[in-house]
């Protein structure tokens, strides 16, 4: 929240140190997630590829049925056909600096920290207000966090929820537990990434520019001239 105050207020260019500093280092954290996004989408477009050339998967009653297997046949290869269709455009706009990749939220995190929870449900551990709730996260060993900002009348204990969007750690928060201890814990709350939006994208444009002058060069071919 203090980063979006901060571009709202000071505008680009006049961030305080801790402020610059939050933001470069969402920078790097997005281009290492864009990064290991090109290589997956890479590698799924080698896999599908490959699948092309295979023979289609067919049930037992396509297979005793031409006309069935050819139309399961052709539907299969349509479907794989526009999945590599997608892949590609995905994977052109995040070479080209059109697109980038918020990364993952992890138990390596601390405050200031900025990233996406996880793409699996999610479990309540406790609804504490209106707007507030303890969750168990994807991390190591179950790290319980308390989200504030998200309506909990539809939720209840030991439920699941899908928090999907961009999250900040604001802060660390104390609480009494029920065996009469404490325990200490993250506060995260939904971070509007639109306000960074133009930032990252020439963030990633930049990275971009990085990425094709490392790429080797493709050596020419020189045509023999005819005699």
């Amino acid at each position: 929240m203090k980063l979006i105050a901060s571009l709202l207020v000071l505008g680009s260019s006049a961030l305080n140190a801790a402020d610059a500093n939050q933001f470069d280092q969402l920078v790097k954290r997005c281009g290492e997630a864009t990064e290991k996004r090109i290589q997956s989408i890479q590698s799924q477009i080698t896999r599908e590829t490959q699948q092309l050339k295979r023979p289609p998967a067919l049930t037992r009653a396509e297979q005793a049925n031409p006309r069935k297997a050819r139309k399961a046949a052709k539907r299969q290869r349509l479907t794989r056909k526009k999945r590599i269709a997608e892949l590609k455009k995905e994977l052109s706009d995040l070479e080209e600096g059109k697109r980038y990749v918020v990364a993952w939220l992890t138990y390596e995190m601390k405050v200031g920290d900025i990233g996406r929870l996880g793409s699996r449900d999610l479990r309540v551990q406790q609804i504490v207000s209106a707007n507030e709730m303890l969750i168990k996260t994807p991390w190591a060993s179950n790290t319980l966090v308390w989200v504030k900002g998200i309506p909990t009348d539809k939720l209840a204990d030991d439920t699941s929820i899908k928090l999907d969007g961009v999250f900040e750690i604001t802060r660390n928060k104390t609480y009494a537990t029920a065996q009469g201890g404490t325990n200490t814990v993250f506060v995260i709350e939904r971070f509007d990434v639109a306000t960074v939006d133009e930032r990252l994208k020439a963030a990633a444009k930049t990275a971009a520019k990085e990425r094709k002058k490392s790429k080797p060069r493709k050596k020419r071919r020189r045509r023999r001239s005819k005699r």
